[in-house]
């Protein structure tokens, strides 16, 4: 399939490049070369702000992806990615006790995550035989308990939003898993508040928040996201939706508001 993140396989301790596609027009001038993205255009975001949004989605969905498509009793599957770097990082891990009851592991964390200076940690639990948790955060190496939050900065790799990227605190999702015979329904609350402070001294705030869901059943694989940037724009909240699955397209929509700015195709987000 050609859909997003669907169909992606697990990797043991492998770099995942997360491409985010950009409609054909957004980002030239007209003599046709690459244009300032921080620079108004019409439109009611600015092209820094696209490019955030963008790479919200395409973080999100990638984890959500992995997550539905590789829950299992047996193994955890972990992506680790952060805003403003082209490059994430995923593992997996084999159990080697499987869910009876109610417990909790130690946090592993044994992922570099490129060009950042931090670490990705992941700890996972039970709570019941049919049901588990995995807790997944990215942090600062001296400080890699779950609950020893705390802000951790780095430097963006991504051009169009060159600058610091901060998280405050450092981001740290929960991926439930509840199991049945033939397959596994996943969720997970997002809440993150991230700042990317630009080289011209610019600050974007892609701080977001709302839920990922989806459900495997044999093959068949659905997700839903919904997302909301409240403080991106000042002209009002930004609202994300966005579905996919093997049986149907990949859909979505982006509002400002109550105005639609943006469509989810299948393989880019299509701004207005």
């Amino acid at each position: 399939m050609k859909r997003g993140p669907l169909g992606t396989h697990r990797l043991s301790l492998s770099l995942a490049a997360l491409v985010v596609a950009v409609s054909a027009t957004a980002c030239s001038d007209d003599d046709g070369q690459p244009g300032d993205a921080s620079v108004d255009h019409e439109g009611p975001l600015t092209l820094v702000e696209q490019r955030l949004v963008e790479a919200v989605v395409s973080q999100s969905e990638q984890s959500l992806s992995q997550a539905v498509s590789g829950a299992s009793l047996d193994e955890i599957v972990a992506e680790f990615n952060v805003l403003g770097s082209n490059v994430g990082a995923y593992t997996n891990a084999h159990l080697a006790i499987r869910c009876e009851g109610p417990r909790m592991s130690a946090p592993t964390c044994l992922v570099s995550i490129p060009g950042t200076g931090l670490v990705g940690c992941f700890r996972d639990g039970c709570t019941s035989p049919t049901s588990s948790f995995v807790d997944v955060y990215v942090t600062d190496p001296d400080h890699e308990s779950a609950e020893d939050r705390v802000p951790i900065s780095y430097t963006a790799t991504v051009e169009d939003l060159a600058g610091t990227v901060t998280y405050t605190p450092n981001p740290l999702v929960r991926w439930n898993s509840e199991f049945t015979p033939d397959g596994a329904r996943v969720s997970a609350d997002i809440d993150e508040t991230v700042v990317v402070e630009l080289e011209s001294g610019t600050l974007v705030d892609g701080s977001h928040a709302g839920r990922l869901e989806g459900t495997r059943v044999v093959d068949d694989v659905h997700y839903t996201l919904v997302l909301a940037l409240p403080r991106l724009s000042s002209a009002g909240e930004l609202t994300i939706t966005l579905q996919n699955g093997s049986s149907i397209p990949r859909t979505g929509e982006i509002k400002l508001g109550d105005l639609s700015i943006a469509e989810v195709a299948e393989t880019q987000i299509v701004w207005e």
